[in-house]
């Protein structure tokens, strides 16, 4: 199974997030799912068993993943989702001036050489 990585940038209202968005697969739940954090690094583990109804056939899924985060977001107020088709998403906001907004508008002075 490929856990596909997409760690990105996003603006909600006037709040920056840091994204990370892993494709898990559809056959986990949250409580199959545990993410937590040391030192800077977040750590993915998902595990899944099941059985056919008649037990004659057995499932097990077991996945970890560890990413660092970067060292400027704030490790305690990281959330994390699982959307309907298996993807986890975990967000960490930005701190204010992790990336400052450019200038509106800005004069350059034309000098004749």
């Amino acid at each position: 199974m490929s856990l596909g990585l997409q760690p990105e940038i996003v603006t909600e209202g006037d709040k920056k997030k840091y994204r990370l968005s892993i494709h898990m697969g559809s056959n986990f739940k949250p409580e199959d799912v545990k993410v937590s954090v040391k030192d800077g690094v977040v750590t993915i583990h998902g595990k899944k068993e099941s059985k056919s109804e008649d037990g004659n056939s057995h499932f097990y899924q077991e996945v970890t993943r560890k990413f660092t985060f970067p060292a400027n977001l704030d490790m305690k107020k990281i959330n994390s989702s699982l959307t309907p088709d298996g993807v986890l998403k975990i967000e960490a906001l930005l701190p204010p001036k992790a990336f400052p907004e450019p200038p509106k508008s800005t004069n350059i002075p034309v000098h004749l050489e």
